[in-house]
């Protein structure tokens, strides 16, 4: 109210349009919420009987009031916010209608640009730009609301083709699956920057895109940036709508930890006050948490994106977090959830499950990228580990999880069960699903008016988010309706002030974090029951490089040469020696030769088969509707977005891909006596381990793969042995004298 603004009003000749800013800009600051170097536009498309004003409110009402039309002309008054209301008026005078052959169309809109200050990994600090300056040279924003309000009839037809595909398989669900999922997306997407970073010539560069969010829940928050686990709690939606935004997303994240030493565990965030990206914040309590969340998300993006750049990018990072997860998250003590309401509760049974789902997930990742040393290595662990959790977690009676190891009285919502459910990881058996559905259907028949709380702990606090994602986990068509149902009910209610929100009382609906308390991003989760049904993708990932091609980092590559090399040269030598004693002594041990080589060459059975390679089976009431009506409305949401001009632009650009089926029933020559894979609403075995490990390329920068290095010591190994094994059977035996 203190600051003063200024304006102007100008035509484009298509479109009047008036802007608002502050005299004075604060660069990257926000006061309640509130940017302070943001521009704001409020336009119309030119037509007859167009007037406008900037002026008094009383005058600009006054003069509409008396004549219906106003004067053209702009007080250049500027003044603080508070003082003498200025209003920014339009009028359009229609005449006597019936009809109109073309709309009034106007538009509001606000925009900071640059964005996001930036800090790259290496301390420097960028402004990134928005993605539409890619499309409008010279940061044209008048060009861009000239081609918003022109084509506004065509964009209006495709929002409502995308709203009705998704009203249309949220309705398959329930009727009040559709209404929350109706709340969901703009609280989801308002909470989004799309941005790009620019080059040495000041022009945008569409290749670079990253993308940002606030925490916008907290009301006395100033905005933390990626936050983690709302990331996590939006993924649902994301997945739902194009998992290519996801990549944009965790980028920034991935990039910030890439090189740091010192902390085994993912960050939190990359900020505290939006719209500073500053980096990661250091150490804190929430290490299986985030670093669990992270693993997840990263697969999940390449799992239904098909884009396997941040995998293979980020691959060593990937490994450390897995490896601190392997010794962590089974007994997660000292370790904070991000759920406040039960943070001082240890042993938590759901943030270990997360923990280990992670683990799970790095081994698929590693298997995508071929190295199945590696993830032979997570597999193992996350067996050993789910094993583990599930004697600790089951109550003594086997009738439901334990919110705490041992402690009979206590319980919580499984929300992280769904991420099992979603990435067909197969942590959790069927039997546990099945007793853990009816547990909640138990605690529903005497739930408080707005559903469960989070944990018997939690002070009768719901979480939106997890509920739904906790009914995306049940077996029972009753449950999960019961499970919506509080959500539904909460979100009807209009006996609280402010917005639909995260967290609530359970029994009074009460908001959590005061009535000031803003609708949070982690809304997404209604699209978890929805993203079950997004299929797989192929996944692919760059091109694996040779030496060859890399003219940088010589001393690296040519250390990497001497080693391999040195590997090389020793198989060969222990080969040649071992092919001379063959040949002497062929016949009496062929055979030995004959084990060492099938032991080495055997391939596993066909039923061997890693994660990413399940058949995606939507379970039959889930499964997405069919595309071949022919009325306008019946289109589905991909179809949609594609009409909207939803593209690949925001996947990194690719050359030579290698390219790991993501499913290898559908491939030709796939072994048909091959099992088929369980749907992810039915239960999942655990998976065994895939094949075993076959020579690798080397693989980023140049490199040789850890993996291949430790295969080539491997073969040289059992050549000794083999050796030494027919050297002892060559010599006579030792003779004893007494």
């Amino acid at each position: 109210m203190d600051s003063t603004i200024q304006w102007i009003e100008y035509s484009t000749g298509n479109t009047v349009i008036h802007n608002v800013q502050l005299q004075s800009p604060q660069k990257y600051v926000e006061i309640n919420q509130q940017a302070q170097d943001g521009e704001a536009y409020l336009a119309m498309t030119s037509r007859p009987g167009l007037t406008w004003q900037v002026a008094r409110d009383l005058t600009c009402r006054g003069l509409f009031h008396d004549t219906g039309a106003l004067n053209n002309s702009r007080s250049t008054a500027f003044r603080k916010i508070g003082l003498d209301v200025a209003v920014f008026a339009i009028a359009v005078d229609l005449g006597h209608i019936q009809s109109i052959s073309t709309p009034v169309t106007w538009a509001v809109g606000y925009v900071r640009n640059p964005s996001i200050g930036y800090t790259t990994p290496n301390g420097a600090t960028q402004d990134l730009m928005p993605y539409y300056t890619t499309r409008y040279p010279g940061v044209n924003i008048s060009v861009a609301i000239d081609d918003f309000t022109s084509a506004f009839p065509d964009i209006q037809q495709k929002a409502i083709a995308l709203d009705n595909a998704i009203l249309r398989d949220a309705s398959k669900i329930s009727v009040q699956y559709a209404d929350l999922v109706s709340l969901a997306a703009r609280q989801t997407i308002g909470s989004l920057d799309t941005t790009v970073s620019t080059g040495s010539d000041g022009k945008p560069n569409a290749s670079d895109v990253r993308i940002f969010m606030k925490d916008i829940s907290s009301p006395t928050s100033t905005g933390r940036v990626n936050p983690v686990e709302k990331i996590y709690a939006a993924l649902p939606l994301l997945l739902y709508l194009n998992a290519s935004l996801v990549g944009p997303l965790l980028s920034p994240l991935l990039d910030a930890q890439d090189g740091s030493a010192g902390q085994p565990y993912a960050a939190q965030d990359i900020g505290l006050a939006y719209p500073k990206a500053t980096g990661v914040r250091g150490a804190h309590n929430q290490g299986v948490e985030q670093t669990g969340n992270m693993l997840i998300m990263l697969y999940a993006h390449a799992r239904f994106s098909g884009d396997g750049t941040l995998i293979h990018k980020h691959y060593d990072l990937a490994k450390r977090w897995s490896n601190y997860l392997v010794n962590n998250s089974l007994n997660p003590s000292n370790q904070l959830s991000a759920d406040t309401e039960i943070r001082n509760s240890a042993n938590m049974t759901n943030l270990a499950l997360k923990g280990i789902i992670g683990v799970k997930a790095m081994a698929a990742m590693s298997r995508a990228l071929g190295q199945h040393d590696d993830a032979q290595v997570y597999d193992s662990h996350a067996t050993t580990l789910a094993a583990s959790w599930e004697s600790l977690a089951l109550s003594s009676d086997r009738k439901h999880l334990l919110g705490t190891y041992g402690d009979e009285q206590s319980w919580a919502l499984m929300y992280n069960l769904y991420a099992d459910r979603l990435l067909d990881t197969g942590v959790v058996n069927q039997t546990v699903l099945e007793s853990q559905t009816a547990f909640y259907k138990t605690l529903l028949s005497s739930s408080p008016k707005f559903g469960l709380s989070i944990a018997n702990n939690a002070g009768g606090i719901s979480n939106a988010a997890w509920l739904l994602f906790t009914a995306a986990t049940v077996l029972d068509d009753d449950v999960r309706d019961g499970l919506i149902n509080g959500v539904w009910t909460r979100a009807s209610f209009n006996q609280t002030t402010g917005p639909f929100p995260d967290a609530y009382d359970s029994a009074t609906g009460a908001i959590q974090g005061g009535a000031n308390a803003n609708a949070g991003s982690s809304f997404g989760a209604m699209f978890s029951l929805l993203a079950l049904n997004v299929p797989n993708a192929t996944i692919v990932a760059p091109p694996i490089l040779n030496e060859s091609t890399n003219s940088g980092d010589g001393g690296r590559k040519a250390s990497v040469a001497i080693i391999a090399g040195a590997v090389v040269a020793g198989v060969t030598s222990m080969v040649l020696v071992g092919l001379g004693v063959w040949f002497v002594r062929r016949k009496r041990h062929r055979h030995i030769l004959s084990l060492a080589e099938r032991e080495r060459t055997e391939t596993p059975s066909p039923g061997h088969l890693s994660p990413y390679f399940f058949v995606r089976t939507p379970h039959p009431e889930r499964r997405p509707p069919s595309t071949t009506s022919s009325s306008s409305s019946d289109v589905s949401v991909s179809e949609s977005l594609e009409a909207i001009g939803s593209d690949n632009s925001l996947l990194p650009p690719s050359t030579e891909s290698v390219v790991v089926p993501q499913n290898r029933r559908a491939g030709k020559g796939a072994a048909r006596d091959e099992p088929s894979r369980p749907s992810r609403r039915s239960g999942l075995a655990n998976p065994t381990p895939g094949p075993p490990p076959t020579p690798v390329a080397p693989r980023r920068n140049g490199t040789i793969p850890p993996s291949a290095i430790v295969g080539l010591r491997a073969e040289m190994e059992q050549l000794r042995r083999v050796m030494q094994d027919m050297q002892r059977e060559t010599e006579s035996p030792p003779q004893y004298t007494g």
